[in-house]
């Protein structure tokens, strides 16, 4: 498989949704059986997020348990919107964003889920 620096816009349109998994903040420390054979790929975001929704609280969240040992305790949510990103290539472009957030920890990793085209 080609790296992200290989990748045009137009290629990453095209990739499945598995292939995607990019994380701006990856959990800080060694890695663990939970965090095993994740990849973790860097993106920056440009400007604000529009229309950032909820769409999953506490107990809601698969990955609850992780977080709170990742990040600690909080009132965690699963949160989405969009905005222009710039992936590893360099190119400009619109993505659906998903993220975990909770009071007085922050957002933390942040994933395109898709592309717009």
């Amino acid at each position: 498989m080609l790296s992200p620096n290989q990748l045009s816009a137009h290629d990453l349109l095209r990739l499945p949704l598995w292939d995607l998994r990019e994380v701006a903040d990856p959990p800080q420390g060694p890695r663990d059986k939970e965090t095993q054979g994740v990849s973790f790929m860097h993106f920056e975001i440009i400007g604000k997020i529009e229309n950032p929704e909820t769409f999953a609280t506490g107990e809601g969240i698969r990955e609850l348990p992780r977080l709170q040992k990742a990040y600690g305790k909080g009132k965690w949510r699963k949160r989405k919107g969009i905005a222009q990103v710039k992936p590893a290539n360099g190119s400009i472009v619109q993505a659906e964003l998903h993220w975990y957030e909770a009071t007085g920890i922050g957002k933390k990793e942040f994933k395109i889920k898709r592309y717009l085209g």
